[in-house]
């Protein structure tokens, strides 16, 4: 499998886009949207609008006036009972369109052009435009923008976890000490996070938080001898039995 690595604009450097494509490393970073891709996507970004036009009539809320006017009927849509509530939004979100377009284009301090994909979406606020490139082929720009680029907040989720509810203490003086807390955090990550992945359907846990406040906190006995260890779980607690099946699946897994 090739390895993908994809970032927010503000990696969006010459030079780390040279490393990547001379080690043949597949990237999809952020690209911001510039006057100049504004100025050579302009056929594309008028017929978005257009074709926005065309099925919905003019966008209601742009301008200045135009937020003013939304203001008032995010107000108006929250003041209505749930039910109301829920298909009005339904309503004016459906007042959408989403147009992708992927082309060369020669960047600031590029020394040769790239692809650049322009995802354009157009609604009642007006037309919002992001720009990505990327040296990936084989995919369609919108495969490329929704299904890798989109996804990085599911990574980012997992870093944000991992750093939330796997914190360990950097207070040691010196910095290998402090590196090795570092790699004890991230192999408790993972093996949770093995756990969590190894669930039924049914007992899915969306978070480790959950995963260890409904299953691993099970009273236990814990007995070492000289060639094993012995552990013996409470018989009435609800989750001791998922808790042994995940323990043998880990085990096979890591045979």
């Amino acid at each position: 499998m090739k390895l993908t690595i994809v970032m927010d604009a503000g990696f969006n450097e010459p030079h780390l886009l040279d490393f990547l494509e001379e080690k043949k490393v597949n990237y999809v970073v952020g690209y911001p949207a510039t006057s100049s891709i504004k100025s050579n996507f302009k056929d594309t970004i008028k017929a978005a609008e257009e074709g926005f036009k065309k099925e919905f009539g003019e966008p209601k809320f742009k301008g200045k006036a135009g937020e003013k006017a939304w203001q008032k009927e995010h107000t108006r849509l929250r003041a209505l009972p749930a039910d109301e509530r829920k298909e009005a939004e339904k309503a004016m979100n459906s007042r959408f369109t989403r147009w992708m377009y992927g082309a060369e284009h020669q960047g600031n301090n590029w020394e040769g052009s790239r692809t650049v994909i322009v995802r354009i979406d157009c609604s009642d606020k007006g037309t919002d435009i992001r720009c990505v490139s990327t040296n990936m082929t084989g995919h369609s720009a919108q495969a490329i923008y929704e299904d890798y680029y989109c996804n990085r907040a599911t990574i980012e989720f997992t870093i944000k976890e991992n750093k939330s509810h796997c914190r360990v203490p950097l207070s040691c003086m010196e910095y290998s000490a402090n590196r090795f807390r570092f790699v004890l955090q991230s192999l408790i990550y993972i093996l949770m996070d093995e756990l969590r992945c190894l669930l039924p359907r049914a007992k899915k846990a969306p978070t480790l938080a959950t995963l260890r406040n409904q299953i691993l906190l099970i009273p236990a006995q814990i007995f070492a001898y000289a060639r094993h260890i012995h552990w013996r779980l409470s018989s009435v607690h609800p989750a001791s039995a998922l808790l042994i099946n995940l323990n043998k699946k880990l085990q096979a897994r890591t045979a």
